[in-house]
Parts: structure tokens; sequence; C-alpha cells
């Protein structure tokens, strides 16, 4: 495997993400760095934040929206994706994923890894009267 070049863009962006707990997406990482690198392009924050991923330090999340989110905290965990407000956060269940991994799987494949994205409302949402608003848009759809 070829030795990456050191990058400052690179450890801009990954002191930028690293102790983050938001699960940013490739945008709101571009927004940031761009205040200290004005002529850094979106694809060269992409292309860096798959190069991390590759390496280990990130997990790519999909949360279910179709925006590729990345987490710095590569423990396994679960997400939880708000469907009000698009929050996306963690959520520390080993026992669920103990669960899925140790499932009999022969007739497909063995499992090595397994990714589990719960969404819903989050409780600030449903405390703003995200549930009901959910619920006239369901219904807005049904009639």
């Amino acid at each position: 495997m070829q030795e990456l070049r050191h990058s400052r863009q690179r450890d801009a962006i990954w002191e930028w993400i690293r102790d983050r707990h938001d699960h940013p997406t490739a945008d709101s990482v571009y927004t940031a760095v761009r205040e200290e690198f004005p002529r850094i392009s979106l694809a060269t924050v992409y292309r860096n934040l798959m190069l991390l991923a590759d390496q280990g330090k990130l997990k790519i999340v999909d949360a279910g929206d179709r925006v590729a989110r990345f987490d710095p905290n590569i423990a396994e965990h679960v997400h939880f994706h708000c469907t009000k407000c698009g929050k996306v956060v963690d959520i520390d269940a080993p026992e669920l994923i103990r669960s899925v991994m140790q499932r009999d799987f022969s007739g497909v494949g063995r499992a090595s890894a397994c990714s589990i994205c719960l969404q819903g409302i989050c409780k600030e949402c449903e405390a703003a009267g995200g549930a009901s608003s959910e619920a006239t848009q369901s219904e807005s759809k049904v009639a």
C-alpha cells in the first residue's frame, strides 16, 4: 500500500472532526475547514474524509436520509436519526449489537460487523410537537 503524503488540509479536517458527536456531513466539514483553507474544494474534503474512514479513524454513517455522515466514534454503537430535525445521536446498546451478531446467518454468510440506525422523533422535537406534526403529515399523505 502506498504511503500517503502528509496534508495540512487532511490534518485540519481531522482536527475539526475528531472530537465531534454530531455526525457532520461533508458539506458541514467543508464549510468549517474553508475558514482556514479558503481555496479547498468540497471534493478534497470528501476525498480526505473517505481516506480517514479507510484508515479506520472515522465511520461512515448511513442514517437513511441519503446523506453520508462521518463519525469519529469508531467503537461499536447504534445511531438514532430524528426524522423531524435530522439530528443523529449515538446510543450505547451493546446488547442489541451482540444479539444481531449472534444470529445464525448461515443461509447467507457470516456477519463480521453491523450498522444499526434507528429512526424516529427525538425527545426535543417530540416536546416541541414533532410527533403530532408527523402524524398530521402521515394523515395528509393517506387522504
